[in-house]
């Protein structure tokens, strides 16, 4: 969020407001009845579907070249888990 929030994004509050507008689309894994600015934006599968949403995905690939410096990467680490972290591989780190 605080990478965001230095380049001019405040995703944080960008997926409260997309919540507010579109709950019903956002997953129902926590019995959540409303949106709440507090934790949202911290629920991976919440992150997910804002990208897929209002942003760009791209097709699941195993090279790191299929992927640039910033881009946002999700893993399905089963059992219900999943993750979400920066392309550093895209980066040479």
């Amino acid at each position: 969020m605080r990478i965001y929030r230095a380049v001019g994004f405040d995703l944080q509050k960008l997926v409260h407001e997309d919540m507010l507008r579109s709950f019903s689309a956002y997953p129902r894994i926590w019995s959540a009845v409303g949106a709440d600015a507090n934790i949202d934006h911290r629920r991976v599968p919440n992150l997910m579907t804002f990208f897929r949403r209002n942003g760009r995905t791209l097709p699941t690939s195993r090279l790191s070249t299929d992927y640039a410096p910033g881009d946002i990467v999700a893993w399905d680490l089963g059992g219900g888990l999943t993750h979400l972290a920066s392309s550093f591989l895209a980066c040479g780190f």
